[in-house]
């Protein structure tokens, strides 16, 4: 339930900006799930029965319904799906600077190529942050590094271990040249093949994730590691092209742009870490 309010939030705040001229990259193009078991399927309606108690507008559909909203799947072999109309895309780039400019038009202060090196206690809870730039007192500290989490809250927090089970995996996505897809064609996940496609740009982006993942940074992430990405690995995506070519057959006909493999950070169980830790007063996971 947490997760969910959280995106309602996110979604009618990112609308709200975009209204407003604040750039986000909006779009309410409408999320399509799709499954191929009858246990999927059980999932499904069970999400829709929580979607309508917090308000969100879900629709469970047949094949041929999934097949009307989104032309390019192939529906055979599926049970059925699930649509949120109300759901949608946004620019990440685009929020973050967006947000830090409207902070700091209220007086906040952003400093970048700023490393945060410890994280200093007084009376078990927060109270100053060592940094490449010089310290900050603070009465909160709130540890949304990514992938620098994990490592920032074992080794960072000078006199106490505070646990953030965190691990960032090589992520891979390919982009297509444009082929005359909608703009408006829906986020498609298909959670059984695990794979999501979304339009980009006329073409498609999409990406997924892989049975066997491969982990990386296992003694902490590089000091010169930032915007930087990874080699092409052709042979290990082959599972996820496939599950992308058996869901939409018209990706055979697409020219790729390029493939895209970044670290991107999973928990154990997929959820998020949100909220107070409970090994110090005032210091906050993100």
């Amino acid at each position: 339930m947490t997760e969910t309010k959280l995106a309602q939030y996110s979604r009618s705040l990112y609308k709200e900006l975009n209204e407003l001229d604040e750039h986000t990259g909006w779009k309410e193009c409408g999320s399509l799930l799709v499954a191929r078991t009858r246990d999927r399927m059980i999932t499904f309606h069970g999400a829709a029965a929580r979607g309508k108690v917090l308000g969100i507008e879900v629709h469970i559909l047949t094949p041929s319904e999934v097949k009307t909203l989104a032309p390019l799947l192939r529906v055979d072999d599926l049970e059925g799906g699930m649509w949120v109309p109300t759901d949608g895309v946004a620019g990440p780039s685009d929020i973050v600077m967006t947000l830090s400019s409207l902070a700091k038009r209220q007086g906040a202060q952003v400093f970048e190529d700023c490393r945060v090196e410890k994280v200093y206690m007084k009376d078990n809870a927060v109270s100053k942050i060592q940094t490449t730039l010089g310290s900050i007192e603070c009465e909160y500290f709130v540890n949304c590094a990514g992938m620098w989490s994990y490592h920032l809250a074992r080794d960072g927090t000078k006199g106490k271990k505070i646990r953030c089970p965190l691990h960032p995996v090589e992520h891979f996505y390919v982009v297509t040249k444009p082929f005359g897809i909608d703009p408006m064609l829906p986020v498609i996940r298909d959670p059984d093949g695990g794979i999501y496609v979304r339009e980009w740009s006329g073409g498609l982006l999409a990406g997924g994730f892989d049975t066997v993942a491969k982990p990386v940074f296992h003694e902490g992430v590089p000091d010169d590691f930032q915007f930087k990405l990874f080699p092409e690995d052709w042979d290990h995506f082959q599972e996820l092209l496939q599950a992308m070519l058996h869901r939409m057959p018209s990706f055979h006909d697409a020219e790729l742009r390029h493939m895209t493999n970044g670290p991107e950070s999973f928990t154990p169980d997929g959820k998020f870490i949100l909220g107070e830790v409970p090994e110090v007063l005032r210091g906050f996971t993100r």
